[in-house]
């Protein structure tokens, strides 16, 4: 028995055992997830060796998901390991915080990250989870089409990559918005700032109008 057989094996035995803890997925959707992890590896790994090594992710990070820090985002992937077998993206993939995501993380990461809200409603009665993002970034069996009912070229392509993103390297950082709240409070006070000038002038401008009266009403 060969040792990729042999993993599965022993894969199929441990998810038989633990199926049925809380929180498990069932044990056709662990496969679900198995089957898409292999498909994801195959599309990085060009040379079909078995091993993803640090060239053929930079070049799929820059060509397929649109990173101009393809090597950076290489480094997160690899850490230390300079080739990366389909058991150890599984294992890592089985570890990642993502993977553990509920309903509720998948429809913030939708909304904020995709930007394609539009799907929330759907994505909720699906109850998609993290566990299903694999088949989303590969689009295991048509996904997209057949189970999310997404038609739009573009948004199956943006939700595919993005999937792709966040199953690879993790979660997205938050978006740095503390520049904006500056601009916004800055421009906030300025307003307030503008706002008491004008009823102060105002009342200046009315105060002399008053005195001129007087002075004539006086001659």
């Amino acid at each position: 028995m060969s040792y990729v057989a042999f993993f599965y094996v022993m894969v199929a035995l441990r998810l038989n055992s633990v199926g049925a803890n809380a929180g498990e997925p069932p044990l056709s959707m662990r496969d679900e997830e198995l089957t898409a992890i292999k498909s994801l590896h195959g599309l990085l790994d060009d040379n079909r060796d078995g091993k993803l090594d640090m060239h053929e992710s930079q070049d799929f990070v820059s060509s397929e998901l649109g990173h101009p820090e393809g090597s950076e985002k290489s480094n997160k992937l690899h850490r230390n390991d300079l080739s990366i077998t389909f058991e150890e993206l599984w294992e890592s993939w089985q570890k990642s915080e993502v993977h553990h995501w509920t309903n509720k993380d998948i429809l913030t990461w939708l909304e904020n990250q995709v930007e394609l809200s539009c799907y929330s409603e759907t994505f909720q009665q699906l109850n998609i989870t993290g566990h299903h993002l694999p088949s989303i970034a590969v689009n295991a069996q048509q996904f997209i089409q057949v189970v999310l009912k997404i038609t739009n070229i573009q948004h199956r392509t943006k939700l595919s990559v993005r999937a792709m993103d966040i199953v690879l390297f993790g979660p997205p950082h938050p978006r740095l918005t503390y520049w904006k709240d500056a601009i916004v409070l800055v421009l906030f006070i300025l307003c307030i700032i503008l706002l008491l000038w004008a009823v102060f002038h105002r009342c200046h401008t009315q105060k002399k109008n008053r005195l001129f009266l007087r002075r004539v009403s006086s001659v």
